[in-house]
């Protein structure tokens, strides 16, 4: 898995900026993106996956990790998000802990999609509608890392009560 391409000078930038600026840049830049680009990808992979019980598992990996995605950024916007456009704090507790560990889960989602393409490792003779899957896999897993590392070292220190 490669790592993640938000750099230090972004991190410091989002830091800096009030917490509302980025919710509304999580909304644009990866949880919109997540709407449209999930059942894309989906659909390319379930016509261009290899044959056979790895293709069938790259797909179910998949189909598991979207839908864990498309709850997590729903639970975002319905219980994190207003919550910071009110200028609120967030108190730590179980609802805060569920979006922790929706993150973890998120984390061995893409592992085990790493895992089962081999780092997304274009294999000789694919297609190119498997190299546009892979690209596409790929694409997800570093902007997915990259708004979890926002989220968890920007957004949530900056809005979290003490208890």
């Amino acid at each position: 898995m490669r790592a993640p391409v938000i750099d230090a000078q972004e991190l410091a930038h989002w830091r800096a900026a009030p917490p509302v600026e980025l919710v509304d840049h999580l909304m644009e830049a990866y949880h919109a993106p997540l709407r449209e680009g999930l059942p894309r990808l989906a659909a390319m992979i379930a016509r261009a996956r290899p044959p056979g019980p790895e293709g069938d598992a790259i797909l179910k990996c998949f189909e598991t990790l979207s839908n864990e995605l498309d709850h997590h950024i729903h639970h975002e916007e319905v219980a994190l998000f207003p919550v910071v456009r009110a200028g609120q704090k967030v108190v730590e507790g179980r609802g805060l802990w569920g979006l922790r560990a929706e993150h973890a889960g998120t984390a061995a989602g893409l592992h085990d999609l790493a895992r089962l393409t081999h780092g997304y490792a274009v294999p000789d003779g694919a297609t190119p509608a498997w190299r546009a899957c892979l690209e596409g896999l790929r694409n997800l897993d570093e902007a997915t890392q990259d708004h979890m590392k926002l989220e968890d070292e920007v957004l949530l220190p900056a809005v979290v009560a003490a208890p």
